[in-house]
């Protein structure tokens, strides 16, 4: 069985102008600067979204971002997560609340 790739790219947007939006199966990353940076959807490379106060994001990357199951963590200048942006039909939270109500009824 063939390893698959293993999500390590982590993109963060922490300066001001720094843009991050969707152009025909990819990320777009748009910096200060005028710099572009693409990551199309399908390598799933992406394993981290950390947006911070300051940045712009379209809702067209946020959508995607969820739906290739991206954690994206929207942050304060001071490095303070306001929200967690999450995928609606990921239950992996449910499988660890169903453990911990079995340990609690099993006394540990």
């Amino acid at each position: 069985m063939p390893f698959r790739k293993s999500k390590s790219l982590k993109i963060e947007l922490s300066s001001y102008g720094s843009y991050l939006g969707r152009d025909e199966g990819c990320f777009k990353l748009k910096t200060k600067d005028g710099t572009i940076m693409q990551y199309p959807h399908f390598e799933k490379e992406i394993g981290e979204c950390v947006l911070k106060s300051g940045s712009y994001v379209s809702v067209d990357a946020l959508i995607d971002l969820a739906l290739w199951n991206v954690d994206t963590y929207v942050m304060t200048r001071r490095n303070r997560v306001v929200a967690f942006l999450k995928n609606l039909e990921d239950d992996s939270h449910v499988k660890t609340r169903v453990s911990q109500y079995q340990a609690l009824e099993n006394g540990k």
